[in-house]
């Protein structure tokens, strides 16, 4: 009886042999490989599409911002007729392209840039500047809201308001009464701030371009109160050019930058950063060559000299955004072409290739480096300029 229970109540117990270890092994990496790919998968995936939603809002911002400055480009409230310059044009710092406003649209190439006098732009300018197209969008579209306290005789040196106002030092005004053009003066003063004189002294300490002599450069017209309005003048610059830190540091990324010509700190146009993610741009003018208020032909700031900046009608602008934008570069492996506007366009021969699967000899560009691109265009008409 004792020898049955031994032999039948015993459980006999066996271990887990070698190659059941590493069956057991194997499935488990197996299945970690597989969970690790689709971790991997989906954050390249999240990184794609977080890059191609930068991309896109860049390129979208910049022409939005671009679009709105050039419909605006030649307002001047009601005044109609030739713009009469109370500035120095005998100054160093003093060019048409900036500050003509009966030819409210200026550009230069990438090529012209070297054209362009040191500090014309402010001292940071040179330093700034990437590449691409320089667009220069001239309009008085903002009043300033202010009365006039008396009549302004041809003469006077000063404009009298009814209230004492803290102006801006350097502002571009132009003033106007709707009977025809106006007068383009800064606002240069020696009074204390606030003041009720709007005054256009001449060699102002770092107002530039300054003012004319007011007993040389009278106004076009005597200007009654009632009927007088002051707008401020606008001189704005768009290029792309390189980010800058808070410490002044000039960083790798590009960005839409802004000069403001006609608005001024200390004497310096402000230079101020407007939409990071946009690596480059081209731009070209719609020119109206029978005055007939339609663009007949675009062409590159290059082909247009002289006069015929009065006659540019509208602007077509070419932006091409990328997702460097000071985070990671999106894994996008191989290197990827993209089709672009070639009368818009143009690229070094290292980076352009022709379609191997298009009709033609299409061309596609090749990126840099592995930053996501898109290229973003626009044509807008400036209302000012069309009837």
């Amino acid at each position: 009886m004792n020898g049955a229970y031994r032999r039948f109540g015993r459980r006999r117990t066996r271990g887990v042999t070698l190659v059941e270890v590493l069956i057991a092994l194997l499935l488990g990496l197996v299945l970690v490989a597989a969970t690790l790919a689709v971790l991997l998968s989906t954050s390249r995936t999240n990184d794609t599409l977080s890059a191609l939603a930068r991309t896109q809002e860049a390129g979208r911002l910049a022409l939005l911002l671009v679009e709105r400055d050039v419909r605006m480009a030649g307002y001047r409230g009601c005044a109609f007729g030739i713009i009469n310059t109370l500035l120095d044009e005998g100054s160093a710092s003093y060019r048409d392209a900036l500050y003509d406003f009966n030819a409210p649209v200026f550009g230069l190439t990438q090529a012209q840039h070297g054209t362009i006098p040191e500090g014309l732009l402010g001292d940071d300018f040179d330093d700034l500047y990437a590449r691409g197209g320089i667009l220069v969008v001239k309009s008085a579209a903002a009043p300033m809201n202010l009365a006039l306290a008396r009549d302004v005789e041809r003469n006077d040196d000063a404009v009298v308001i009814t209230n004492a106002a803290q102006l801006p030092i350097g502002q571009l005004v132009l003033i106007n009464d709707c009977s025809g053009g106006g007068d383009l003066f800064q606002i240069a003063t020696d009074d204390p701030l606030p003041s009720d004189r709007i005054e256009r002294n001449a060699g102002a300490d770092g107002i530039v371009p300054g003012n004319v002599d007011p007993g040389s450069g009278a106004f076009s017209r005597y200007y009654e109160a009632e009927e007088t309005e002051l707008l401020a003048a606008e001189s704005n610059v768009y290029y792309v050019g390189f980010q800058r830190s808070p410490d002044g540091t000039v960083l790798a990324n590009t960005c839409l930058r802004r000069v403001r010509m006609g608005r001024r700190v200390g004497g310096v146009p402000l230079d101020e950063e407007l939409v990071e993610g946009v690596f480059d741009m081209r731009i070209q003018y719609g020119v109206d060559v029978n005055a007939d208020s339609q663009a007949d032909r675009y062409e590159a700031a290059d082909a247009i000299t002289g006069d015929a900046w009065e006659d540019v009608v509208s602007v077509r602008v070419g932006v091409l955004a990328y997702s460097g934008a000071g985070v990671a570069t999106p894994p996008l492996g191989e290197d990827y072409e993209i089709p672009f506007d070639e009368t818009l366009w143009d690229f070094p021969d290292d980076q352009e290739v022709i379609d191997a699967q298009g009709a033609g000899d299409e061309k596609r560009m090749l990126p840099p480096d592995a930053n996501l691109y898109r290229f973003f265009s626009t044509t807008v008409a400036a209302r000012n300029r069309v009837p």
